[in-house]
């Protein structure tokens, strides 16, 4: 499966007033859709004008969300499932090279024929004359004459940041796992799927469904929904369980895609591959007995091992982490949120 979409996020934090800029190529939305867009948007920027004048600043406020609401829904979803992917991945990495050089870029993602880009002001130079030096590194694409751009603030350009920074992390986690997928052995990770059929039966799988494994692990679920024709797409935090699902599940071909993330982001994980409806979803939730049998993982109470507990061994803290330099009112918080300890 070729993703539909590239992140990357430099290490240098937000300090100021930073720009989010949304522009695509002209060609990747219908002329109606474009059109019906342009209109309300020219309707609020005319209130928001009127509101600025009148010194009204919440009203300002409020229109300029119903503004971000409106591009979100017009520009920015459908953008997501166009069919039209002009960009090529070797155009894609090109402007993505680009981006990387300039001063002032913290973080983007790229789609075929989609660019979103955060970027701080470094200089002179406003958000329009830093827009023409990426088109101008992409010159045979048709860019849309009215990109978007929206002002942040530190601390929400800052989780933009972070979300672009676990994207990228997820893809080069996913890529890795594909390479590894085709080593020969079988796969350590095996589970033996409880109320499998039962669970399955629910959904009422069949060919031409789209069905959502929120947990994957080794497949078992996904199995059977693929066995009955649906379309799956299997997420799942842990490597090791996307590699043995993989394996398991090769013979399906592409009706299986293989997603790494947390099931609690499936929305936007599915989102960011193009996926904007569903007919099913199918959550498993807990720990697996591959994770409690291997003593490496740090879940189990009959081995010995290192306090790890990461379900996705990427993550960057483990269990002795959060017990050795955790304060007191957060391992507290802790107990009492997700051990459900009332006297914690």
């Amino acid at each position: 499966m070729t993703p539909r979409q590239t992140s990357w996020a430099s290490a240098s934090m937000p300090s100021g007033t930073c720009y989010r800029v949304l522009l695509w190529e002209d060609a990747a939305l219908r002329e109606e859709a474009l059109s019906a867009w342009r209109a309300a948007r020219a309707q609020l920027l005319a209130r928001m004008r009127d509101a600025g004048i009148k010194g009204s600043r919440g009203l300002l406020g409020q229109l300029e969300e119903e503004l971000h609401a409106l591009t979100r829904s017009a520009v920015a979803e459908p953008l997501a499932t166009c069919p039209q992917a002009g960009l090529s991945l070797a155009r894609v990495e090109a402007l993505g090279a680009c981006l990387r050089a300039e001063a002032g870029i913290l973080a983007y993602r790229l789609t075929p024929c989609s660019a979103t880009v955060l970027m701080e002001l470094t200089g002179e130079e406003g958000p329009d004359a830093c827009m023409s030096r990426w088109a101008a590194s992409t010159a045979d694409i048709s860019w849309c004459p009215q990109p978007v751009i929206e002002a942040l603030a530190p601390a929400d350009a800052a989780a933009w940041q972070q979300a672009c920074r676990e994207d990228a992390a997820a893809l080069s986690a996913d890529a890795e796992d594909a390479l590894a997928s085709a080593a020969d052995g079988e796969p350590a990770f095996h589970h033996v799927t409880v109320l499998a059929q039962e669970a399955v039966d629910a959904l009422l799988p069949a060919s031409g469904k789209v069905v959502v494994d929120a947990t994957l692990g080794g497949g078992g679920h996904s199995e059977l929904l693929l066995k009955a024709g649906a379309e799956v797409w299997g997420i799942d935090q842990d490597p090791n369980a996307r590699r043995a699902a993989r394996r398991r599940l090769a013979a399906y071909g592409d009706r299986l895609h293989v997603v790494a993330g947390n099931f609690r982001d499936a929305v936007e994980l599915l989102r960011g591959q193009g996926v904007a409806e569903v007919d099913g979803l199918l959550a498993d939730i807990g720990v697996s007995s591959p994770q409690l049998d291997c003593a490496e993982r740090g879940f189990s109470f009959l081995a010995d091992g290192p306090l790890d507990m990461r379900m996705n061994p990427q993550a960057p803290r483990t269990a002795a982490d959060i017990v050795n330099t955790a304060s007191e009112g957060e391992l507290a918080d802790i107990l009492w949120q997700y051990g459900e300890e009332r006297a914690s």
